[in-house]
């Protein structure tokens, strides 16, 4: 695949999640920003090391209440886009320091995220 069939592929991914959101009872309005956001921090090809997209997972609970998204990657490509993020969500300088020594006492071969949806919830990690 060249790279611009991969980039198309990922996009398609994001854009079939994105698009997903309307489909499902439990998002609410108001949880269409915080997800976009979400799905915008997950490295395209080109971010990440091997230019490969980190994969997304989709999880959702058997009586449907519940919906999360993940993603995982090597750090170097997941950590500076999980940055801005957390910026745009609002962290304080200390959510990035003990996530910045978390990371250096764990030495993590991989790092992810993911977003959590419930009835009138929604939480991130």
């Amino acid at each position: 695949m060249d790279v611009s069939e991969i980039l198309s592929t990922a996009l398609a991914a994001k854009l079939a999640m994105q698009m997903s959101v309307s489909s499902l009872p439990v998002i609410e309005e108001w949880m269409d920003t915080p997800l976009t956001r979400w799905l915008d921090s997950i490295p395209l090809p080109m971010e990440m090391p091997g230019g490969e997209s980190p994969p997304m997972l989709v999880s959702i609970g058997s009586d449907a209440n519940l919906v999360r998204w993940s993603a995982g990657g090597l750090p170097e490509g997941m950590i500076p886009k999980l940055v801005e993020y957390l910026k745009r969500a609002g962290a304080l300088p200390g959510d990035f320091q003990r996530v910045d020594e978390t990371g250096q006492a764990l030495e993590p071969a991989e790092v992810g995220t993911w977003i959590e949806v419930r009835p009138g919830a929604l939480t991130t990690g």
